[in-house]
């Protein structure tokens, strides 16, 4: 059978004639087309549906852990907040009022009582006490710096404005009690209205502080205007105990304008580390009588870095600015400046003491260094006598270094290492022992001087000497080599 495409109608008019064969299998083939377009649809519709809900699992599960790693941290920060909040103990919320008249001593003591070996917190203010506070063991006292005061009331009454639980003790052994902090606090013991005056009459009796037990740190603390000592450092050995060991860290610390001594490191405080401190202008209730620095008897090893030991210019001057004992045991000055004392700057004590780049200078008496036992100087300097008078009494400064008790004990091994003299008008040593009261003594030093450090013709044959610079008669070569 043939197929048409067109036909001619009654009329004349001509149409086309769809092949009913041909539009069956197009039919079919569309329908085809369309289930397959259909179906194509359908599975990226699915992939699609499936891919938005992975990604909405994956948004909702992040989301979730977010949430979780949130409400986590936020619990821990809360529990850091209530730790805090249990650490720190601030002294107002006992009822301290911290505004230079309210005498606070009744607050302070029951905060302190409550909250043993906790850190107690004093916000600037002036802090007004008229009795002794005690620290307990493991307690730390912390404040804002120079604006948190611990006052002496005018009436004061007791041995110290703080001190520790025991400090002097005759029954226990050191290393039982004791591990106090004090931090960025201000203690004025109120000797005097200006206490930096070298004419105002002041009064009391009492000490800054009294710390003794092991391990005490004391940093960036400043103590001044005590009528008495500024810090007393104190633990004594006693009988069927242990050697003490107290290791004490002071760093950043300032002891200026105390009536008595500023620093005194007692009995028994061994192994003590002082690290920037100054300590200073102390001796103000009377002139010659007291020491910057003090180390006493029995007092081993203690280790100074980068302090300054002064007195500032006025008629009040300290004895000596550091005072090691005859009988202690040696200790370690290092970057140190010592200076303006009324007797001898420093007295070394303690066998074998060693000061390492030392600045010793300004005295106001006849020599600048007493030598009491066998010592080391290293790259120390030692300057000119400062120009201002002479306070009333002292004698005229007439040498560096004065050898005590050298007719009648002996005194080895004193050495001074590649040291200097700067500027001096005054001999090193004045006279020249001899025998075995002074042998195997090192000089080696060089800078300027009107005269000879030394007698060159009367050197003591176990001597060491040699010195170069601006001097009458320059030594170049080693003498008795």
């Amino acid at each position: 059978m043939a197929y048409f495409d067109k036909a001619k109608m009654s009329n004349g008019t001509v149409v086309d004639v769809q092949d009913t064969k041909g539009r069956a299998l197009a039919d079919t083939n569309l329908d085809a087309a369309k289930t397959e377009l259909n179906q194509t649809i359908t599975t990226k519709v699915n992939e699609e549906a499936a891919a938005r809900q992975e990604a909405d699992t994956a948004i909702r599960s992040a989301l979730t852990a977010e949430s979780n790693a949130r409400a986590d941290a936020d619990s821990k920060l809360e529990a850091k907040i209530n730790n805090i909040a249990e650490t720190y103990i601030n002294v107002k919320k006992y009822g301290a009022k911290g505004d230079g008249s309210t005498v606070d001593s009744v607050a302070i003591a029951r905060c302190v009582s409550e909250n043993a070996g906790k850190c107690i917190y004093f916000p600037s203010g002036t802090y007004m006490i008229n009795t002794p506070i005690t620290i307990p063991d493991n307690t730390a006292f912390i404040g804002d710096g120079a604006t948190s005061i611990i006052k002496a009331t005018l009436d004061f009454s007791g041995a110290c404005m703080l001190q520790t639980r025991i400090w002097s003790p005759n029954t226990v052994n050191n290393e039982q009690y004791g591990y106090i902090q004090l931090s960025y606090l201000f203690f004025d013991g109120s000797y005097k209205t200006n206490y930096t005056s070298d004419t105002e009459t002041g009064s009391g009796t009492w000490d800054g502080l009294h710390i003794g037990g092991f391990g005490p740190v004391l940093d960036h603390i400043t103590v001044v205007n005590m009528p008495g000592y500024g810090v007393f450092l104190s633990d004594y050995r006693t009988s069927n105990q242990p050697f003490p060991r107290a290791e004490a860290l002071v760093s950043n610390i300032t002891v200026k304008w105390n009536g008595g001594h500023g620093l005194y490191v007692g009995n028994g405080s061994h192994d003590g580390e002082y690290v920037n401190c100054v300590i200073a202008s102390n001796s103000r209730s009377s002139h010659n009588n007291y020491s910057n620095l003090i180390l006493a008897e029995n007092n081993a090893n203690g280790r100074f870095t980068n302090c300054h030991f002064y007195s500032d210019y006025g008629n009040c001057k300290v004895a000596f600015s550091v005072n090691i004992s005859k009988n202690g045991a040696p200790s370690r000055f290092v970057n140190c400046d010592i200076e303006g004392a009324a007797n001898a700057n420093l007295k070394t004590g303690g066998t074998t003491s060693i000061f390492i780049n030392c600045s010793i200078y300004a005295t106001f008496g006849s020599a600048q260094v007493y030598v009491d036992t066998p010592c080391v100087f290293i790259g120390c300097n030692f300057g000119k006598q400062a120009g201002d008078p002479i306070p009333t009494g002292r004698p005229a400064y007439s040498q560096v270094i004065n050898f005590r008790d050298i007719s009648t004990e002996p005194l080895p091994n004193v050495s001074f290492i590649n040291c200097r003299l700067s500027d001096c008008d005054t001999p090193m040593v004045s006279y020249q022992p001899g025998g075995d009261n002074a042998k195997y003594w090192i000089f080696d030093l060089n800078g300027s001087s009107t005269v000879n450090p030394l007698v060159t013709s009367n050197i003591p044959p176990t001597w060491k000497v040699r010195w170069c610079g601006s001097f009458p008669t320059p030594l170049f070569t080693d003498a008795n080599t």
